[in-house]
């Protein structure tokens, strides 16, 4: 009789710490979902952007980027391309470098309704002799009148 309440009982304590110890894991499913916020991770870079827009049949698209303080230097190229059967042509294209403030490139072109257009700015900005590089994009289509 000894040997059974023994089992009886160890087996008692470790089913309870079972279910105790259980109480305390979270079940793979309900996990902590992490934040999906993609930020840049940025040094040099202390802001990008690019837009486009259109009057009638005047396009523009414009590019600004602003560097870090702790960056020397910074470069960038803006490109025009508008959508022909499967493929981008390129329409345009201005590029140009600055050590202070803003570097903003405009493209102006001649847009026509319907087509769609995509302005692509690349930039490069350097701190420490180091390149950090970015590419974004815009695209829009010219609206029709």
């Amino acid at each position: 009789m000894k040997g059974s309440f023994a089992k009886i009982a160890v087996s008692v304590i470790l089913t309870f710490a079972m279910l105790v110890g259980a109480a305390f894991l979270t079940p793979v499913g309900a996990a902590q979902i992490e934040d999906e916020t993609v930020s840049p991770l940025w040094v040099g870079i202390s802001s990008v952007n690019v837009d486009m827009s259109f009057s009638g049949n005047n396009g523009n698209a414009i590019g600004t980027l602003t560097k870090s303080s702790t960056a020397s230097s910074m470069e960038a190229t803006l490109t025009v391309y508008r959508w022909s059967g499967s493929q981008w042509v390129f329409v345009d294209s201005a590029s140009g470098t600055k050590t202070r403030g803003t570097l903003a490139l405009s493209i102006s072109f001649d847009a026509v309704a319907g087509t769609r257009y995509k302005a692509v700015f690349d930039v490069t900005v350097y701190t420490n002799n180091v390149p950090e590089s970015e590419s974004i994009d815009v695209e829009k289509t010219c609206p029709t009148p």
